[in-house]
């Protein structure tokens, strides 16, 4: 069983470096990613929002630097994992 918990979180540890690779997201964005910015058609991920820590009002989603939206292409069996994963699937 513990085995099985293990090699669950390797693939979503696996899945979030991929996807930082070939996204050139910065982690604070990475960790924002919802459903509603992935596009399983068209194999991409909108960009637009980021965790930062402001003096005084703690950790909050942000807009990204700059307010800069932008939308990054990434290979299918990324947007496929991504998208099972953020439906609370478990990944392979």
């Amino acid at each position: 069983m513990f085995e099985q918990l293990n090699n669950r979180e390797i693939a979503k540890k696996r899945l979030l470096v991929e996807l930082a690779v070939v996204s050139a997201a910065q982690q604070g964005e990475l960790v924002t990613i919802e459903e509603k910015h992935l596009n399983v058609e068209n194999n991409t991920l909108l960009i637009e929002q980021a965790l930062v820590n402001l003096t005084g009002d703690g950790i909050i989603v942000k807009e990204t630097k700059g307010k800069r939206k932008r939308v990054v292409t990434i290979p299918s069996d990324i947007v496929n994992d991504l998208f099972t994963l953020l439906q609370g699937k478990n990944i392979n």
